[in-house]
């Protein structure tokens, strides 16, 4: 079922969209009967289930003036000296950054934050590790904690009152070190953050959304030549060059061969160029304008893991107006997630020479071309920026401030745990694979030194 309301699906299309509170879609076909939080048009997370468990108790609504407050939202550049916090936002909540596995630090040493609704929170860190058992309400954990001695010590000290969040956006296999060794992993995280639809608090990359009736848009997309706005043939665009789950240099080596490719980024000899464009690969914003030249775009997916479907994908829908030729998760989860017929599935075709022969035609015919389109007539793409998937940004603070106000826990009874995300999970680590489900890819595969393919962690 293709970029469709389903019961499971249909919270997906009506979220996320807090840049465009205009678009209406149809919620008739199904209950909304998982844990997903929606983003309403004033940037806050709306619960649309109750199954989700309450795990913060300490947290009340604050009474003054937010004018009075002049502090920056640039919360990823702005650092001031670590001071106390006024008595007024004592019982804020407090959120503390995890960093690494040697200390605990906040991007800001003492902050305090406004929020559009005019609750506060505060994020205050010291450097001493035992503060994160009882000093917080929240901790996040987002960096490298590769280190099973600290994590039996943060569990063994562990606040009954205290929320752990797992927030990430890049995928399971790159971020295996910021998740607990497999003996402690049901007891970890109460929540999670992340691009994935069965996180409590769910933002993907992109999302498209079914459009209103709106017969100029029809009628523009039926005459539009899409072929003619495209002068050149197909590009690839990397920031990054290292091979995590299979050799995507090696595949494109390949496939030009019989295709010329462009290169751009990291990993070829092309800039992006102009004051306007971005020439350097920079996090949660791969926009390359010089990619809206190409007819094809590869979208090549450094890892194969349930939904990791990024900006790679979405930015050739939305902003290239190309067609994405995908390696990622399954097909199937492209045509749920993705509008109809909009990408060419590289698993489809038995080798290299094979895809780029459809390519080739695809390209020589005008009538085909056009027919990756035509969901433009009932389908509209957006796309979640990392302000709004990562933090400690300001609009996502706010947002689960929200999300876990006024929430309790009864202190007899153990820490609840999600029942959403297991980090060795089928949704999560558990659904990674070496990208071998495309048969064409086998040969690309990477193999660790235990004959595991590289990055996914064994049971011990």
């Amino acid at each position: 079922m293709r970029c469709t309301f389903t019961p499971e699906r249909n919270e997906q299309r009506n979220v996320y969209h807090k840049r465009n509170p205009s678009v209406q879609t149809d919620s008739s076909r199904g209950e909304y009967n998982t844990s997903f939080t929606r983003v309403a048009a004033d940037g806050r997370f709306q619960e649309v289930s109750s199954n989700v468990t309450p795990v913060v108790e300490r947290l009340v609504s604050n009474k003054l003036e937010p004018a009075s407050l002049n502090f920056s939202d640039d919360l990823h550049t702005s650092i001031e000296p670590k001071k106390e916090l006024p008595k007024e936002f004592e019982f804020q909540l407090k959120i503390l950054i995890f960093s690494n596995s040697y200390y605990i630090l906040s991007y800001s040493h003492s902050r305090v934050t406004t929020c559009a609704t005019g609750k506060v929170l505060a994020r205050y860190a010291d450097y001493d590790p035992e503060d994160v058992t009882s000093a917080y309400d929240v901790i996040v954990f987002g960096g490298d904690i590769d280190n099973d001695r600290l994590w039996d010590f943060l569990s063994k000290y562990r606040n009954m009152h205290q929320l752990w969040l797992l927030n990430t956006d890049l995928n399971p296999i790159t971020t295996k070190h910021i998740i607990p060794p497999m003996t402690s992993s049901t007891t970890a995280f109460n929540i999670s953050l992340t691009y994935h639809s069965k996180s409590e608090i769910s933002v993907p990359y992109g999302y498209c959304l079914r459009r209103t009736n709106n017969t100029s848009q029809v009628n523009e997309t039926l005459s539009q030549n899409y072929l003619e706005l495209h002068p050149k043939l197909v590009a690839w665009y990397s920031g990054d060059c290292h091979n995590v789950s299979w050799n995507r240099q090696r595949f494109v080596s390949d496939l030009s061969r019989s295709i010329p490719i462009d290169l751009y980024g990291t990993c070829g000899n092309l800039s992006c160029g102009g004051p306007t464009l971005l020439s350097k690969y920079r996090r949660g914003s791969a926009y390359c304008r010089s990619l809206s030249e190409y007819k094809f775009v590869l979208a090549l997916e450094e890892s194969c893991c349930s939904e990791y479907i990024t900006d790679n994908f979405w930015n050739v829908l939305a902003l290239y107006n190309g067609i994405p030729v995908v390696v990622g998760p399954s097909k199937d989860q492209y045509e749920r997630l993705a509008p109809p017929n909009s990408f060419i599935f590289a698993g489809d075709f038995d080798s290299t020479s094979e895809l780029a022969a459809y390519m080739r035609k695809v390209a020589s015919d005008a009538r085909i071309y056009n027919s990756f389109f035509k969901w433009k007539q009932h389908w509209s793409v957006g796309m979640n920026s990392a302000k709004n998937r990562l933090l400690p940004a300001g609009n996502v603070q706010c947002s689960l401030l929200e999300y876990i106000q006024g929430r309790t826990v009864n202190s007899t009874k153990p820490i609840p745990i999600t029942t959403q995300v297991d980090p060795y999970g089928p949704y999560w680590i558990g659904s990674c694979t070496s990208c071998e489900e495309h048969s064409m890819l086998e040969k690309y595969r990477l193999v660790d030194t235990d004959g595991h393919f590289a990055g996914v962690r064994s049971d011990p």
